[in-house]
């Protein structure tokens, strides 16, 4: 299993998601659209077509600690049906995340405040999810 957090080789912090495991040829996004009650949520109830042109789906996810933060990544990153894939907006109180298995470190010196709490901005910037104050 990979870690949500990685340190890279200039000492900042990367999200890295785990791969979603399926079948041959599957489609994440489709996979888990299967369930009826993600599939209604996704649809408004209504059947829709590849050649939709209504508005993106939308996806708010509460709170940027590791569970928010890898929930709204991973979101963005599966691979959806034509039309389907929302915009994923991640919302948290705070404007850093703050890694707390390293506070001891940031207070013993050995890390810096930039790689202990890094900005949502910085950690988002790869991907397209958009933060929220």
């Amino acid at each position: 299993m990979r870690r949500l957090l990685g340190r890279t080789m200039g000492g900042t912090w990367s999200v890295a998601a785990p791969s979603v495991r399926g079948g041959a040829g599957a489609e994440p996004g489709a996979r888990l659209l299967k369930s009826p009650g993600v599939r209604a949520a996704a649809t408004d109830g209504h059947s829709s077509s590849s050649t939709s042109t209504g508005p993106a789906p939308r996806v708010v996810v509460l709170g940027g600690g590791f569970g928010g933060l890898y929930a709204a990544v991973r979101l963005e990153q599966l691979m959806w049906p034509r039309g389907m894939k929302p915009q994923v907006t991640l919302v948290d109180q705070s404007d850093r995340f703050v890694f707390k298995p390293l506070l001891y470190e940031l207070l013993n010196g050995g890390a810096s405040e930039e790689e202990v709490a890094p900005p949502f901005g910085q950690l988002l910037a790869p991907y397209a999810v958009r933060f929220v104050q």
